[in-house]
């Protein structure tokens, strides 16, 4: 049987508090409102920069639905609980839009600010497995142009197994002092 994906949380630097405006800032209650921020999802996307133009990557901030309109009624308990991957499921609305840039790691050319190198542990059967990875995200607050594609008016997260290209490529991707298999 396959394993659930470990949730990554990468550290997230904002140019802005993303809870001064948009759907979060109608949020009176200020716990409620950091509340429901610590329940928010960044989704990556690429926006098309027109006919043949690179694609640019963005995030967008996604808001449970279902979180807001209890919040703004001052409900905590309609707040959804503390979430493991498998529990993110539900109806999001698309709320703002972030330009983002990877921090680099010591060393690297290019680079604006030191990110510290992190691990992601993975728990199997009979073994620990590691990917290394950059930590660091810093976004810049994004205007919408004419010429974007509009927005959803919700997004629906649904949690579904891997696909065997899916495990392939999460295979692919680990460190290279991990070995694949069994080991005696």
């Amino acid at each position: 049987m396959p394993h659930a994906q470990p949730l990554v949380i990468p550290k997230v630097l904002f140019d802005e508090e993303p809870t001064t405006d948009g759907a979060l800032a109608s949020v009176p209650d200020p716990k409620l409102r950091r509340a429901l921020a610590d329940r928010t999802m960044l989704k990556s996307y690429n926006l098309a920069q027109g006919e043949g133009a690179a694609q640019v990557p963005a995030l967008a901030l996604l808001v449970p639905l279902a979180g807001l309109k209890a919040a703004r009624a001052g409900d905590a308990a309609g707040l959804p609980a503390e979430q493991e991957a498998e529990e993110l499921e539900g109806d999001y609305m698309w709320d703002q839009e972030y330009a983002w840039n990877q921090l680099r790691r010591p060393g690297e050319a290019n680079q604006e600010e030191e990110a510290q190198d992190s691990y992601l542990l993975r728990r199997e059967d009979d073994k620990v497995t590691y990917s290394l990875f950059a930590t660091k995200l810093r976004c810049r607050k994004r205007k919408r142009k004419a010429e974007d594609d509009p927005i959803p008016a919700k997004v629906a997260i649904m949690h579904r197994e891997l696909t065997e290209a899916e495990e392939a490529e999460n295979l692919e991707r680990r460190h290279p002092d991990v070995p694949d298999g069994d080991s005696d």
